[in-house]
């Protein structure tokens, strides 16, 4: 079974911004070098199992 892709953000330390992608500036406050990376959770998939009896 293939292992489920984690995606990557990118959130500024100062204000809490988040991007998809890494900024040396942050647009919304200004701050340099503050945006660190963030792996988000994967989405698990329910599996439902049906018992026949």
């Amino acid at each position: 079974m293939a292992k489920a892709k984690r995606s990557v953000k990118f959130m500024c330390q100062e204000c809490g911004y988040e991007s998809p992608k890494w900024m040396g500036k942050c647009p919304n406050c200004g701050a340099w070098n503050q945006m660190v990376e963030m792996l988000e959770p994967t989405k698990k998939r329910a599996v439902i199992v049906y018992a026949y009896g």
